[in-house]
């Protein structure tokens, strides 16, 4: 379970970088790759839920600010906990705190570009 955590996680964080990069249709499909795995571990995590800490929420985390960046922005918005299945509450919370690191970043970078309206939007 680790490595494939692992792995769902470097995913994520890779989606992330490809949407710095403006390649937001790259990122939807890693990040629909990393949901895919999850899914195929949430049996096992269901057999014992013990094991759906640690290494599985981390992962899971990422791929919530992921998912996360990725509406805010094609949508201009805040996706719902709902959308963001097969997140719990707490992994949501967790992708939403860290989104603001990402929404900052964003901003920064639109501003050394004159921006403005992209740059409003991230207030």
């Amino acid at each position: 379970i680790i490595k494939q955590c692992r792995d769902m996680q470097k995913g994520s964080k890779n989606s992330i970088h490809m949407l710095h990069r403006g390649d937001l249709e790259k990122s939807k499909a890693q990040l629909d790759t990393v949901k895919q795995q999850a899914e195929k571990l949430l049996p096992l995590l269901a057999e014992n839920e013990s094991l759906r800490g640690g290494s599985f929420a981390n992962a899971m985390e990422e791929y919530a600010e992921g998912l996360l960046f990725l509406i805010f922005l094609k949508e201009g918005r805040i996706a719902t906990s709902k959308e963001l299945e097969p997140c719990t509450a707490v992994e949501y919370v967790g992708g939403l705190l860290d989104l603001t690191g990402e929404v900052g970043r964003y901003a920064v970078k639109e501003a050394t570009k004159r921006n403005v309206g992209e740059v409003q939007k991230c207030q």
